[in-house]
C-alpha cells in the first residue's frame, strides 16, 4: 500500500517535472497521436517476451524485418574481438545474436543502436557477419545536450 506521504511526494514530483526533454511519445500530443484510430500507428511494432535470439531466429524464417532498433544490448557482452585464453571455435553469444539479426532482416534492412562507447568493440562483429557499419551521430565527451531527449 502506498503511503499518503509518498503519494503526495510523487504528485509534487510530477507537477514539477520538466517534460521538455521527454521523447515525443511521452508528450500529451504524442500520446494522443499514438491512441488515434484505435492505435493504428502501433501496428508496425511487435512486442516480444522471449530471448532476442529465439525471436530473431523465428523471424529469420520470414526475413520480415526492415528496421530493427536495439537498445543497450551489446554493451553487456564480453569483448570477444580481443582473443582471450577462453577463446573457442564456437561463435560468441553476441556473434550468434548478430547472425540471427542478419537472417531476420530483408535485403537492405537496417539496424540502429546506441552504445555507451565512442568506438564500440562489437562493430567488428557486425562487419564480420556482413553488415556495413556507419556512425550516424557521436555525442561529444562532456556534451550537454541529450541525444535522444532522455539524456542517455
Amino acid at each position: 500500500m502506498v503511503s499518503r506521504r509518498f503519494e503526495f511526494r510523487m504528485n509534487k514530483y510530477r507537477a514539477n517535472q520538466d517534460f521538455s526533454f521527454s521523447p515525443l511519445y511521452l508528450t500529451r500530443e504524442g500520446f494522443e497521436a499514438l491512441k488515434a484510430k484505435n492505435g493504428a500507428a502501433l501496428d508496425c511494432f511487435r512486442l516480444h517476451t522471449d530471448s532476442i535470439n529465439n525471436v530473431l531466429n523465428r523471424l529469420g524464417k520470414e526475413n520480415s524485418l526492415t528496421v530493427c532498433v536495439i537498445m543497450d544490448l551489446q554493451d553487456w557482452f564480453e569483448n570477444t574481438v580481443i582473443p582471450s585464453s577462453k577463446s573457442s571455435s564456437k561463435p560468441c553469444a553476441l556473434t550468434e545474436t548478430i547472425r540471427a539479426l542478419h537472417g531476420a532482416l530483408v535485403k537492405g534492412g537496417r539496424v540502429f543502436f546506441r552504445s555507451a562507447g565512442m568506438k564500440p568493440w562489437y562493430l567488428e562483429l557486425y562487419r564480420r557477419v556482413g553488415f556495413e557499419v556507419e556512425c550516424i551521430h557521436e555525442r561529444p565527451i562532456a556534451g550537454k545536450v541529450p541525444i535522444d531527449r532522455v539524456n542517455m
